[in-house]
This record gives C-alpha cells, structure tokens and sequence, in this order.
C-alpha cells in the first residue's frame, strides 16, 4: 500500500483560484498595498514538489492573488522568508538564469486544455524569462518572448518579498478555446536556505512542467476576439552610420482576425532600450484584411542585434497585440541574392544553365544614391567573362548573365552600385561554382521549384523519424515507404545505409548532431573529456571546435559514398534546445564544404524557429508541427514559403501520437488523431510544397489500428498524385 502522504496527494483534487476585476490597473512596482489588490483574495497552501520528495505542506509559505481587467491580468506573489538576509537575486537581464535565484514561476494556458502554455519567472529585481510550451511539458520554446511588465520588492523587516506581473491579453496565445478559466500555476524556487527547496500551489508529480496537473483559475474574461491578429515576419532595412548608430526601416504585416473592422496603430520599440519608439499613421483593416504596415525609421545603437517590441493598439491606446522579435541590425548596403543557380551558389553536372540570374538587394540609402548598376562574371585568375548593365530601375526585377559552356571551377560574381558621374557607392561579391559529378554516391540538391532532386530525377519520399517498418508482413505497405530520418551511423560501418537502399528503396538522412556524436564514436567510453565536449559546444560557441571538425569529416568521408545517402541531419529542434544559431550556421557551412553534393536537414518545433534556425542551417526544412488543428500544419508551411529562399525544400515530420507506446496518460496523451485529421495533415502539407514525410515514429504504426490501416490509403493517395506533384509548375501564359 502506498504510504499515506502519496495517497492523499494522488486522490487530491487541482486547487482552484479567482481572479477579481479591477477598475483601475494596480501599479507594476512589486508593492501591494493599493487599493485594488484588497479585491483579491490570497490563494496558498503551497507543498513540497521534486522527484525526491514526499508531497507535504512547505514550511515557508508563498501565496498569490490574481486581477484582472479588458486589457491583461495581473498577478502579485508574496513569500515568506525567514533568511531574507541570504535572498539570492543575481540575474539583472532578461532571459538569463533566473531560475538559480529566488524566484517564483508562473504557468497558464488560457485553453484551459493542459497541452500548450506560458511559463514565466520571476526574481526578487523583477527580471524575468519566459518561454511557451508544448507537448505536455517536452518542448519549451525558450526564444519566444511576451511583452510582459514585472517587478520586484523586498521587504527585509517583514522578512518577505513579493513580485508583480502585468500579462497583457494582446501578448499571449490566445487560442479560439480561449475562455474564463485558465488552467494555472504558481511555483517557487527557493535559494536562500543554502539548498534548492520547491514548492508549488498546485500538488505535482516531480518537475513543474506537468499542465494536466494545473490548478485552475476562474473568473477571467470569456471573449477574447478584439486580440486576434496575427503580426507577420518583419521587413527591415538597415543603414549604420560610423557613430554606432543604425537606422531601421521597418515594415510589419498585420492580419486582422477579429471578425470586425478596426482601425489600428502600430508602433516598435527597442525592448532594452527604453524611449527608441516609432509609431505609425492609423490604418483601417477590415475583417479578414492583411496588410503590410510601414513604420517610421527607428534608432538603435550598439551591437548587430536587437530585440523589437512591434505592437497594435486601437485608437483608445488598449493593446490589441504584441509580440517581441529578435532582428539582425547588421549593415548589407548592397548584396547578392542568386536565383539561379538556386542552391548553395552551385551549378552541378547534371544541371543545364545557361545563365546566371540574381537580384541586386539595396539598402534604402544606396538605392537613393545610385544611378545604375555594374555586373561582371570573372573566373579565379580575375579573366572577364561576362558582363552588364542596370538602370537602379531595372534592379526590380532579376538580372542576367549568360554563362553556358562554364568550365569546371570557381567563379565571381560582382555588384557594383554606381552614383552619378560613375562615382562607386558600394560593391558585393557571391562565389559560383562549377561542379564536377561526384566521384561516388549520388548528387542530390534542390532546384528552383523547391524539388529535391536524385542524380537530376526529382523524388518524393514518406517514411518515419526513426526507422522504416520493414517487418510489416504487408510487402505492398513497405514499398510504399522510402525514407528514413535520422540515423546515427557508427564510423567506419556504413554499409546500412546501402544496404537498406538495396533491399526496399529506402533513402537514409545521417545524423551528423553534435549530442549523437557520443554514441556515434563511442565517446561515452573513451572518457576524454576534451572529445565528450564536442557534445555540448553548441550551447557556447559559434562556431564546431577543431575537433568536431575532425570528428565530422571523418563521419561525412564515411558516409558519403553510400548509393541511398539523402542527406544529414544537423540538429533536432535547434531552437527549444538553446542551440546557437550562429554555431549552426558555420556548422552548415563546414558540412556544404565537406560534400556539396548531399543537402542537410534541420527539424523545427516552432514558427519562430524556422526563422531564428531552420532556413539559416539547412537546405531542406522538416517541421514538425504537432497539432490537430485544422490550420496548424498550414501556417508552419506557410511560414516556411514566407522566409524560405528559393533552394530550400520543405519535408514534414508530422505527430502520430499513441499513449501506450509513447507518453502516458499522466502527461496528457491522448489516442491517435483520427484518419480524417491526419490525412488532411498529409494533403495539406503537399499544397503547401512539401516533397516529403518522415512521421514521428514508427513505433506508433503496427500498434495502432488508425495508423496500421488508414496511413496506406493516404501513402496511395499521395504516390498517386506524385507525378503532379514533382512536376515542375506549368510555364505562365498570356492571352492576348
């Protein structure tokens, strides 16, 4: 029988809380003496959490009220600490460690559905990190940031401390289940006793991150629709002047999906830099409306990054959205984007071209000073080849060179801006060159419709993240399935690779993770700390240490060769797993320079990391969007077509989900999604470009009555319409 301390806490019911309205927004300042935190009532009885302890009352208490009014909720916590002298509150900046401090942390999902929520903590000086949440507490996406307000204050004669929180309903996920009861959580981690003791308001089984366990909070508003906008990746244009300062030009698409008409203002602000704001002229978006809003040029000063608050707000001021993006703000006067050839800068054996197209992209300030533009094809000993001219007119639209009959090698592409007079304004370069066909294996690259492309022969693969069923008894079933992602290959053997090609046409992505690398080459035997680093690195550097360098053209000489190789993979959800994205970028780079003719893939857990990580390291794009909602996976594409360069394929790693062979029930995990979801899963993603799946995971097909039976007839559907889909798309025609 279980001790009596764990029975009661399992038979326990989720606590629940009640928000009060306010009338006037309380001051976010830490202290909670105004008038308006009297209309709350404190919720506590907080208990020990931790996979190590038993569930017992927590013998220094925190307790929490919560207010509410028509623009956010907001939340004071106070805690009781005796040793207020030791209090720990060193983090000063935004989304640093906060959680070695004392500090409290606050969970909600405004569904009230216990799968996708917010996380925030705060320290006794108010600085705060935040990340949002999916799939039962698995994945935290730590790069999204909510326009949230806090503060701290300590009270040392009263030997407490408290915080205050403003969460604006414009800065959170705001789904159409939205309503007045949230599921919530308070938590807190408590230093100021020498060892980390948690607590929690709502009893949990271990760690936090446990939203089917949530307690609940009531009272809330029920219609949340004025706060449906949605706000697009933002256009920048950038000019740094030699005092350190850049100019911003901006522009920012809003949708309104509010079923009404509103008239709008958008505004962006430097998040760290408070007073550098720029607001926009009032505009009209009727329902349903998208439209491109120009901002006025905003300043910012110092580095080559910065973090913008770009908000809406109606004509009384209430915020109706905001949403807080991490810009690059490094000067690209004038640059080079190649059309064709598309991919890597690389024109290969087996493909026909007969000239070189590009765009000539200005900053604002060149365009203004230049008349017409130069272009020049020379070969590595700087020999002319080809060469033209633009009007600043002309550059709208691509540019050409002819470039036939290209002997094998390196070449440069050159841009010249010229002002009137002929006088220089700026210059770019981009290397193209001229590839030989691959001494062994395949050539595989992506052309200008986003195809993926198999010694010129364009392919298009379903298989599983993790492996191919192959001992279904069903051999029709396993033809029908052709890819495989990833596979940790254990240098020198890769002989699975062609093996596996061989025996059911199976194409293979190998891993080439840094965390796999210690299985990959043993590390983990070895004890050499200096290899087991190369495991973790990508958390701290920029770019792949000397011996990761090593450790990698030993696995892509390795591999390489191999008839099935697709490709490799770079990085699981680079984005939620606090990857550099600089680290994953020259990590791209080293591997395009190892084997130009295999792309790399890269799989992304959130809209916001396909731009922070995915189109920055790979050459094909496989999110992994888990969801049923009908649009989901639709905007995961969408955002892939909006931010993806021509040359980026997209691939698909949809969720099969199952409770017995996956999570458990505990954690929320429901039954697989129905034949009807996920086979609109799989349409929609092809109209939306995708040239292959690899489903997450096999382990959940032979079990599963709804995978086992129904996935073959939407795999029909698909090799069915595989001809239409690798065809290139019909040339445009005018009638006249």
């Amino acid at each position: 029988m279980l001790p009596l301390p764990i029975l009661l806490f399992a038979l326990a019911a989720p606590p629940t809380a009640t928000a009060a309205r306010c009338t006037t927004p309380p001051a976010i300042d830490g202290a909670l003496g105004e008038p308006a935190w009297a209309a709350a009532q404190w919720s506590t009885g907080f208990v020990l959490a931790g996979n190590d302890v038993q569930p017992g009352p927590a013998a220094v208490q925190t307790r929490f009220k919560v207010l509410y009014d028509d623009q956010a909720a907001y939340v004071a916590v106070e805690c009781d600490e005796p040793a207020i002298d030791q209090l720990k509150a060193v983090t000063p900046w935004r989304d640093g460690a906060v959680w070695q401090d004392d500090c409290v942390e606050i969970f909600f999902d405004p569904a009230g559905e216990g799968r996708y929520y917010h996380h925030l903590l705060v320290n006794a000086r108010g600085t705060i990190y935040d990340d949002y949440n999916a799939d039962y507490g698995m994945v935290h996406s730590k790069l999204w940031n909510g326009d949230y307000r806090a503060a701290g204050r300590i009270d040392a004669a009263a030997r407490k401390w408290s915080i205050e929180v403003a969460l604006p309903y414009g800065a959170l996920v705001l789904p159409a289940s939205a309503g007045a009861t949230w599921k919530f959580n308070v938590t807190r981690e408590r230093q100021a006793a020498g060892a980390t003791e948690l607590t929690t308001w709502a009893p949990l089984r271990g760690n936090f991150h446990q939203p089917k366990l949530f307690g609940t909070l009531t009272g809330l508003p029920t219609d949340y629709r004025a706060f449906r906008w949605t706000l697009g990746e933002p256009q920048v244009d950038v000019n740094r002047s030699g005092s350190g300062w850049a100019t911003l030009t901006l522009r920012l698409p809003a949708k309104n999906e509010t079923g009404a008409a509103q008239r709008v203002t958008a505004s962006a602000e430097v998040l760290d830099q408070p007073g550098q704001k720029v607001q926009a002229e009032p505009v009209e978006l009727a329902a349903g409306a998208e439209q491109t809003l120009k901002l006025p040029d905003l300043r910012v000063r110092g580095a080559t990054e910065a973090n913008l608050i770009f908000a809406l707000r109606d004509p009384a001021g209430k915020l109706l959205k905001a949403v807080v993006k991490g810009l690059a703000t490094d000067t690209k006067p004038l640059s080079i984007r190649l059309l064709r050839p598309c991919y890597r800068n690389n024109i290969y054996a087996g493909e026909a071209l007969r000239e070189i197209v590009f765009e000539a992209q200005m900053s604002a300030g060149v365009r203004q000073a230049t008349a017409k533009v130069a272009f020049l094809l020379s070969d590595a000993a700087g020999k002319p080849l080809a060469r033209g001219t633009a009007v600043v007119a002309a550059t709208a639209k691509p540019l050409s060179l002819a470039a036939a009959n290209l002997a094998i090698g390196t070449y440069t592409l050159s841009l010249t801006a010229l002002g009137a007079g002929g006088k220089e304004v700026a210059t770019a370069t981009a290397p193209v060159r001229k590839l030989p066909p691959p001494d062994r294996g395949d050539e595989v690259r992506i052309d200008e419709h986003r195809r993926i492309l198999v010694n010129g022969k364009p392919v298009f693969n379903i298989g599983w993240y993790g492996g191919i069923p192959d001992a279904d008894p069903r051999p029709d079933v396993v033809a029908l399935q052709d890819l495989m992602t990833p596979d940790v290959i254990y240098p020198p053997k890769s002989e699975s690779i062609g093996e596996r090609f061989r025996a059911h046409g199976v194409r293979t992505v190998a891993s080439v993770e840094n965390g796999r690398y210690l299985y990959a080459f043993n590390l983990w035997q070895q004890g050499k700390e200096e290899l087991r680093k190369v495991c973790d690195e990508w958390h701290a550097l920029t770019e792949p240490s000397d011996d990761m360098r090593r450790l990698t053209k030993e696995m892509v000489d390795c591999v390489r060769g191999e008839p099935g190789l697709l490709g490799y993979y770079i990085a699981d959800e680079p984005e939620i797993h606090d990857v550099q994205s600089a680290y994953l970028e020259n990590y791209y780079k080293l591997l395009c320079e190892l084997d130009p003719y295999h792309p790399v893939v890269v799989t992304n857990d959130t809209i916001d990391g396909i731009v922070t990580h995915g189109c920055k390291c790979a050459d094909i794009l496989n999110p992994d969007p888990y969801n049923s909602d009908w649009d989901y996976v639709p905007n995961f594409l969408k955002k892939v077509n909006e931010v993806g360069a021509v040359g980026k394929a997209i691939q698909v790693t949809l969720w099969h989900s199952a409770s017995d062979t996956h999570m458990t029930q505990d954690y929320g995990t429901g039954r697989p999604y129905p034949y009807r979801v996920f086979r609109n899963q799989y349409l929609a993603s092809v109209a939306y470009g995708a040239m292959g799946f690899t489903a997450y995971t096999s382990a959940f097909f032979m079990p599963e009555p709804e995978y086992r039976y129904g996935l073959p007839h939407v795999w029909r559907e698909l090799r069915v319409l595989e001809p239409a889909i690798v065809a290139p798309p019909p040339a445009a025609t005018v009638t006249v």
